[in-house]
């Protein structure tokens, strides 16, 4: 087997805006009709072979171009990996283009399924083929994993912007004899490698910040690891590197955050009875949790590069009376603010898209402006808020839930798209309460 797996190689960026990834606000793959392993009807072979005007043949931006230039017109087999990713194929190029985690092992807990690139390409027709994955995504996890061992010659091309190979990225792929990976990754998790029986020299990034010890685990045939100018002999002899250079290789890594493709780097600080927060990423309860709880906070002031609040993030935190949240938050998570009776009010983001089950259910709000940019909200999310009298629904929900206001016995106004009327007269509110727009 003759293949070559390679990457682009750029500086790291970790700035990333994510219209939303699993209620992140990432785009959903268009529709390609079933699993989308049967030809598009129609399309002539060669249209499926777009060389002209194109870079030198054969090199990484050939490739990218190729795939870049790939959809459902000229694709002569295209489909589905989960919701957040599609697939396009012509015959020589596989290009798999999405935002966000490309398949999660540790989500999913399998490798048989559609889900996984593996699965699609043992789907495909014999012959050699170049995956390219294209910029858009910042994580993959058991993407190739689960006895990739197809036979034939496979490249994989992956663009810069991705940050972590997180748990099984690559695990069992026999297939697999050669790779570089773009400097963009700083995270290599568990398993990665594990069982890449035939895997003989590999090019690992720089900029590493964490790679887990057994992410080479059972490499047999690896006899070269190129990194920082050296080359290592075993997995063994680079692991002793990795840890001379004060890389962490166990459980002290610093945590990855699918959602945002971030790394959790978040700073408390307290002053009297007020916590400022800052950094990159997911807030999460350890962050913020004792000292809460121990100090009887009052004021929580959180500043830009924060784009997440944990579930249950501020439950039951009878203390909070004022909560400031960024310019660039994405969700706020099922019961972040539930129970928080002393919370009569709070400013949604224009940047937020996601908001959770019960995340303000048993609150004290008075009223809420949900913001346009909210285009997912679970169910019961202001239930039980007695206190609230008057709401507005910004147009990117389309569908009305007349379980957010479950309980809410003093609701006497609420603002909503007109496309919300069908569902409130199907669902036995009081339409008299509506002002629609």
């Amino acid at each position: 087997m003759n293949k070559r797996i390679s990457a682009l190689c750029a500086a790291l960026a970790l700035t990333l805006s994510l219209a939303a990834c699993g209620g992140s606000g990432d785009t959903p793959a268009p529709s390609h009709g079933g699993e989308g392993n049967a030809p598009s009807a129609g399309v002539p072979a060669e249209t499926a072979k777009p060389d002209d005007n194109l870079p030198e043949k054969g090199t990484d931006a050939y490739w990218l171009a190729r795939a870049a230039a790939l959809d459902e017109a000229n694709a002569l087999q295209s489909g589905q990996i989960g919701s957040l990713y599609s697939w396009y194929y012509d015959g020589e190029v596989l290009a798999v283009r999405g935002k966000g985690t490309l398949y999660d092992v540790e989500v999913k807990s399998t490798y048989d399924t559609p889900d996984n690139v593996a699965n699609v390409l043992s789907k495909l027709p014999e012959g050699p083929v170049t995956v390219v994955v294209e910029p858009g995504c910042i994580a993959m996890g058991g993407a190739f994993g689960g006895d990739l061992n197809t036979g034939r010659a496979i490249d994989v091309i992956i663009a810069d912007g991705v940050v972590a190979l997180k748990h099984s990225t690559f695990y069992f792929c026999s297939d697999l004899t050669k790779l570089t990976l773009p400097q963009s990754i700083i995270i290599v998790g568990e398993k990665v490698f594990r069982y890449c029986s035939n895997l003989t020299e590999i090019t690992m990034p720089d900029n590493l910040i964490y790679m887990a010890g057994d992410a080479f685990n059972d490499c047999r045939s690896l006899s070269q690891i190129h990194w920082r100018g050296e080359t290592y002999g075993s997995s063994y002899d680079f692991l002793e590197a990795v840890k001379a250079a004060g890389i962490p290789t166990k459980g002290d890594a610093p945590y990855f955050d699918p959602m945002t493709g971030v790394l959790n780097d978040v700073h408390v600080r307290r002053e009297d009875n007020t916590v400022y927060v800052s950094g990159q990423g997911m807030v999460r309860g350890n962050d913020l949790y004792n000292i809460l709880h121990k100090y009887s906070i009052t004021t929580v002031v959180m500043e830009p590069g924060i784009t997440g609040l944990e579930v249950g993030l501020f439950y039951n935190s009878k203390d909070l009376t004022s909560i400031t949240l960024p310019d660039g938050l994405l969700s706020i998570e099922g019961s972040a603010f539930e129970e928080n009776e002393n919370l009569t009010s709070i400013t949604l983001p224009d940047s937020l898209e996601f908001i959770g089950s019960s995340a303000f259910s048993g609150s004290g709000l008075t009223s809420i402006v949900i913001p346009d940019s909210v285009t997912t909200m679970e169910n019961r999310v202001f239930a039980s808020c007695h206190d609230l009298t008057e709401v507005t629904i910004g147009s990117g929900l389309t569908q009305f839930d007349a379980s957010w206001f479950d309980g809410c016995w003093n609701l006497t106004k609420v603002k909503a798209p007109s496309g919300m009327r069908e569902d409130v007269l199907k669902s036995g509110m009081d339409v008299s309460i509506f002002e629609w727009y």
